[in-house]
């Protein structure tokens, strides 16, 4: 389960006691650091040899509202190393841009030593965000 950062907490604090309305956006975008952020280090340049993350859309991602709190994604997410890339994930977050931008949120996965062809995939329904 990915947990929320200070960042979305507070705000979503503001939308719920009226201090500010919230923008819509249709794509926020996941990436793979080699720790926790911050301290840690993006490692798409690593792998894919370019500093964009991967851009998951509600329509392919999350096509099922939110029921009990919960959501949850509803297909693969795949993370793959270029044929000259390489990095260690151990952490995968959140953002609201394809590039800087706000982290979200961030959950630990197994820590996995990508090498060129190898892929990080999240099945889908793994990636839940919860709110209690």
């Amino acid at each position: 389960m990915a947990a929320f950062t200070d960042y979305t907490s507070n705000y979503l604090l503001d939308w719920v006691v009226g201090k500010t309305t919230p923008a819509a956006v249709s794509t926020r975008y996941l990436t793979a650091s080699d720790t926790s952020l911050p301290g840690g280090t993006e490692q798409m340049t690593a792998m894919t040899g370019s500093a964009n993350r991967i851009a998951l859309t509600p329509a392919t991602y999350f096509t099922s509202a939110a029921a009990s709190h919960s959501i949850a994604s509803h297909a693969d997410i795949v993370l793959t190393a270029s044929s000259s890339g390489s990095a260690t994930v151990a952490f995968v977050s959140m953002w609201d841009a394809i590039t800087s931008g706000n982290m979200m949120s961030q959950a630990a996965v197994t820590s996995k030593s990508l090498t060129a062809g190898d892929s990080l995939k999240i099945l889908s329904g793994n990636l839940t965000f919860t709110i209690t």
